[in-house]
């Protein structure tokens, strides 16, 4: 006897999409790094946009595409928070755009792209940070499954917030999520 599994989400939530920041360390970029990792309150948000304005600056002017593309995705980040996701977007673009193989700008870039609801657009950007398996995994999961719910593929996200947990048990956007599943076992 064969059964199906069935997964059932109770309410779709409106959790905001996951990002992620990366240590830089030049003077303006390591100011970037420390005021993205702050409580994100309006002030807090204003200070670390405009000290990842002069750490995007200060690395524009030299020749390292690392310390560029890093400045790029840690700008991201505060956009995100702020719901500016045109604007993390664009960052995230700028960032691959200098360093193809940064995890960290595919997710920021999906994650912007969650946020713009345009969830198809997101899906192979996640993937590919995924695929990259840089820093913080659970976060793309998460922003994968979000976009997946979207899409209606609820096992699909179900299974990455799983995914999301299993990677790290103490990421609680995707535990609040699974609790919202109810699986169903039919008989035959």
């Amino acid at each position: 006897m064969r059964r199906i599994l069935i997964l059932t989400c109770l309410v779709l939530a409106a959790s905001p999409a996951s990002a992620v920041t990366i240590m830089l360390h030049n003077s303006s970029g390591r100011d970037c790094y420390m005021a993205t990792i702050l409580e994100p309150t309006p002030e807090n948000n204003r200070k670390a946009l405009a000290a990842c304005d002069q750490a995007v600056a200060d690395a524009g002017a030299g020749t390292d595409a690392y310390d560029h593309a890093a400045a790029l995705v840690n700008r991201a980040d505060v956009r995100l928070r702020t719901a500016d996701y045109a604007g993390a977007v664009e960052d995230a673009k700028q960032a691959i755009a200098l360093y193809r193989d940064l995890s960290q700008a595919y997710l920021n870039f999906g994650a912007g792209m969650v946020g713009l609801k345009r969830y198809d657009e997101a899906l192979p950007l996640l993937n590919k940070a995924i695929d990259l398996n840089g820093g913080e995994p659970e976060r793309a999961y998460f922003d994968r499954a979000l976009a997946k719910e979207s899409l209606g593929d609820i096992r699909g996200a179900y299974y990455d917030y799983r995914k999301a947990v299993e990677i790290n048990p103490n990421y609680q956007p995707a535990s609040t999520e699974l609790t919202r599943f109810k699986i169903v076992v039919s008989p035959g």
